[in-house]
């Protein structure tokens, strides 16, 4: 009977034995996470310290500059300038444009300034940032006015032969051609540096315009597409 009894009792012990087996290694585990667990915080720590650092702050315009405070202008005629935010790393450095009156000069988004009429104009500019303001004084004075076309014979030699303008009061005529003939003709206005010729003919009138100068006795006449010079004979 006690050789029997002693069967039970074996079996406890090893039973015990493995619980305690058991019970160490999860209390090894424990430590050993216990250990590692100072680090990690620590980068969470600097992870969360770098997340919560303020962004550097934008550099404000603090003023602006333009390359002409004063400029003068012929009628039609155009010059750009240029504004310069300050400081040089400020962040937002758009400006706009605005003229005092477009019925005597215009300025385009880029700083383009056209001459419309005599008189004044003030053009400033504007940072988007601050709304930081420099102005230009703008004088349009008025073109000198084309001189009338006096009356004569006005020849070119061109690539397609000789060529004329016969002018007279308020008529003028065209030569051209393989004979060099009167081709047509009509009445015409100079004014304003416009030279307009209408021409008549059996079907009604046309119109032509052309720009033109007049220096001593040469008359250019200037298109589109080409300016060419007549002679006075």
């Amino acid at each position: 009977m006690k050789k029997m009894n002693n069967v039970p009792m074996v079996r406890i012990f090893g039973i015990i034995a493995l619980a305690a087996m058991m019970v160490f290694t999860i209390a090894c585990k424990k430590d050993a996470g216990r250990q590692q667990q100072p680090a990690s915080s620590a980068a969470q720590q600097t992870q969360q310290a770098s997340e919560a650092a303020p962004a550097p702050a934008a550099v404000a315009v603090t003023g602006v500059t333009i390359s002409k405070t004063t400029l003068s202008l012929k009628e039609k005629a155009t010059e750009t300038i240029t504004a310069t935010a300050a400081p040089a790393n400020a962040e937002n450095k758009a400006v706009t444009w605005k003229s005092s009156n477009a019925a005597i000069a215009t300025v385009d988004a880029a700083g383009k300034i056209t001459a419309v009429k005599a008189g004044k104009a003030t053009i400033t500019v504007t940072t988007s940032d601050g709304g930081k303001t420099a102005a230009c004084e703008v004088t349009v004075t008025a073109a000198a006015a084309a001189p009338a076309i006096p009356n004569g014979k006005y020849e070119n030699e061109g690539r397609y032969g000789k060529t004329a303008y016969e002018f007279s009061g308020n008529k003028w005529k065209y030569y051209g051609g393989e004979f060099y003939e009167e081709r047509y003709g009509g009445t015409y206005t100079a004014q304003n540096g416009i030279l307009t010729l209408i021409r008549i003919h059996d079907e009604g009138t046309d119109t032509e315009s052309y720009k033109y100068t007049l220096v001593g006795k040469t008359l250019t006449l200037i298109s589109d597409y080409e300016s060419s010079d007549f002679i006075k004979q």
